[in-house]
């Protein structure tokens, strides 16, 4: 007996699968709900089971362009990672059930589907190339906190170690704050970092996203805060901590702080604070959008693990997805050599 169904945030089903599989706080019901609102779509999960194994997909469903003419809708991952979750740790069952998401979306009225994979959560990486086409973009960085506090210092970049203990010197100081009685300046420091990057408007939060993100979290998200000697907060960030994965969501540095780079302490600091609650892995990320750049080196010089991050584009009904893309290129799409789905390439 198998089933197909679209869900919604509240179904048990999706409560079910939490309590039966690894995950992080993309696939958390209200963190969709969430990146739902922001994205103008609606919160859901593709659920496929047969033979009593069942695969989730957290999705945003979104309407096509009106502009294609084409009726339908078609759906793109949360913010993050949100891999499928699987109740079923055998590797022919997620197989077996991954070859069944394209007719599934098909059955579910979905064009097609842009899905964002975790790095540190095991996937059917070969079943899902052929059920769809698999890319991967680029590495991430990670922390093993099975390591002892020793091992991981020992392990961070020498010139990073010599920056972090002249900070220490100068008074600098990290700490978490649990009250969150310094998210305002944190929320600054974030809109001011994003500014001086020149950050699309998408990367932009407010306080009350954060507040409403750590409601969706049920409290497990910490806001870690670095202070230079005169108490001002210098740098912050925001991390999550779900079944012993801890996860370097967002930061801000003040722009006068940069060259000395107190983050270091933030990420130093909760390294012990997560080791010391359990966790089992830190994930750190990777570059902006997966690239070997100076995030990415700043990174990586706390850790010599690595993973690998990739995306995996299915296609549910090719023939509404050709005839969108048709339309697509005549009002005028070019270009954007491996843009998925097609169909929403900027018209020019």
């Amino acid at each position: 007996m198998s089933e197909v169904a679209l869900i919604a945030p509240d179904d048990p089903r999706w409560s079910r699968m939490l309590d039966q599989a690894p995950h992080d706080f993309h696939h958390l019901p209200a963190f969709v709900e969430l990146e739902a609102e922001r994205g103008h779509g609606a919160a859901r999960g593709l659920w496929v089971e047969e033979s009593g194994s069942a695969v989730l997909l957290p999705l945003i469903v979104r309407a096509l362009p009106d502009a294609l003419g084409v009726d339908g809708q078609d759906a793109i991952s949360p913010y993050g990672y949100p891999s499928p979750l699987f109740s079923d740790a055998s590797q022919a069952s997620r197989a077996s059930l991954v070859r069944r998401l394209p007719e599934a979306l098909s059955a579910s009225g979905l064009v097609s589907a842009f899905v964002r994979l975790h790095p540190l959560l095991d996937a059917p990486l070969e079943a899902m190339s052929r059920a769809g086409e698999l890319i991967e973009h680029g590495p991430t960085v990670w922390i093993d906190l099975n390591d002892s506090l020793e091992a991981m210092w020992s392990q961070t970049r020498s010139s990073d170690r010599n920056r972090m203990n002249k900070l220490r010197r100068l008074g600098f100081r990290a700490y978490v704050d649990e009250d969150w009685e310094r998210i305002d300046a944190f929320v600054d420091l974030y809109s001011d970092t994003m500014e001086f990057l020149g950050a699309s408007a998408g990367y932009f939060y407010d306080r009350d996203y954060f507040e409403r993100l750590r409601e969706a979290l049920d409290q497990r998200l910490h806001l870690c805060v670095v202070e230079c000697p005169e108490g001002e907060v210098v740098s912050a960030g925001v991390f999550s901590e779900i079944g012993g994965l801890v996860q370097f969501h967002l930061s801000g540095t003040r722009t006068d702080h940069r060259r000395t780079s107190p983050s270091r302490l933030m990420i130093d600091h909760m390294r012990g604070f997560a080791k010391a609650r359990g966790a089992t892995r830190f994930h750190l990320g990777g570059g902006v959008g997966a690239a070997e750049d100076r995030l990415y080196e700043f990174k990586r010089g706390f850790s010599p693990y690595r993973a690998v991050f990739c995306s995996w584009r299915l296609v549910g009904d090719s023939d509404a997805y050709a005839a969108a893309d048709a339309e697509a290129v005549r009002l005028g799409a070019t270009g954007g050599e491996g843009f998925f789905p097609r169909y929403r390439r900027p018209l020019s």
